[in-house]
């Protein structure tokens, strides 16, 4: 197996995750091989001499045995990101299928080491098995497939669970709450005592770079959070106060906010309620301790860059 970590084959760099991984990477000087959809390529990575961008994805053979020649290191973080109204077959075929085209490419290239990019929703499926969703239980077949090639001696693998991920050009729940204080079209929340962890799109990128060189990382599996535990209420205020916006001083009751999902108004469902009012927490106790690895960013610190972004993003 080739052990020159610093020889870098990375897919999925068009994406939020991706493209600061990219970011980060090259700024540290590292060659890299960008296994690259259709989509349009940054210029920075373009114009860059030690940047060599393979056009594809994970389920074309050809493109990852080019991009993966004498490869030391991958990161894995194509899929599927956000997932609603997504059929559980495609949700199938992207993890687990391309995965595993992915790990078998691999093998026989003789990468020394894959960081894959899964989510704490993996953990669901971990304890909730026939009950989580497509998406978590995708996710946790892919890990299980790329740590049963660990433990057959095949290749290095180290999975990394990040919770939510916040940043400019985040996705998601959180960001479509900001969307809608900024348009003036968000009924307060109901009050909630919901607790969460998120993590900075900076940070868990840190994290998977630092996985990729740890020799202590092999084989272990990694939530990723920025350490802080957030109330959901208190993130709402929050958006209002960056946002220059004035929250009311009133609260939707929950029953109504229950009927309009159950309805399916305004973009609710009931999976949305379910997250809205259940606690999302975990620790990251164990990559602190076995990596070194200390966040350096909160969401409230992220935040007005955020909402600077979006105020300026055309309708």
């Amino acid at each position: 197996m080739n052990a020159d970590y610093s020889r870098l084959f990375l897919n999925g760099a068009s994406g939020f995750i991706g493209s600061e991984l990219c970011r980060q990477l090259q700024a540290a000087g590292h060659p890299l091989r960008l296994l690259q959809r259709a989509a349009p390529v940054a210029s920075c990575l373009m114009d860059d001499p030690d940047v060599t961008i393979i056009q594809g994805d994970i389920s074309n053979s050809d493109a990852l045995r080019a991009g993966m020649e004498e490869a030391g290191l991958i990161f894995h973080l194509a899929g599927i990101a956000h997932t609603g109204g997504v059929n559980p077959d495609r949700l199938f075929q992207s993890h687990v299928e391309g995965t595993r085209n992915l790990l078998q490419q691999a093998v026989a290239a003789g990468v020394g080491r894959l960081v894959y990019i899964s989510s704490s929703l993996a953990q669901e499926a971990q304890q909730r098995p026939g009950q989580a969703s497509a998406y978590a239980t995708a996710k946790l077949q892919a890990e299980n497939m790329l740590l049963a090639a660990q433990q057959a001696g095949q290749i290095e693998v180290v999975i990394l669970r990040p919770v939510n991920v916040y940043g400019v050009g985040m996705k998601g729940n959180i960001r479509g709450l900001m969307e809608r204080i900024l348009k003036g079209s968000a009924p307060p929340l109901p009050r909630l005592s919901t607790r969460l962890s998120l993590v900075g799109v900076g940070d868990l990128c840190r994290a998977a770079i630092i996985a990729g060189k740890s020799s202590r990382a092999a084989g272990k599996t990694y939530t990723v959070t920025d350490g802080q535990c957030y109330g959901i209420n208190d993130i709402e205020a929050a958006i209002y106060r960056a946002a220059g916006r004035k929250k009311p001083g009133w609260h939707t009751p929950r029953v109504l906010v229950y009927a309009a999902a159950l309805a399916r108004l305004g973009g609710l469902s009931p999976k949305a309620y379910h997250n809205l009012i259940t606690d999302n927490l975990f620790s990251d106790e164990a990559l602190r301790q076995d990596l070194g690895f200390s966040p350096t960013t909160t969401f409230y610190a992220e935040l007005p860059a955020i909402i600077a972004s979006l105020s300026s993003t055309p309708p």
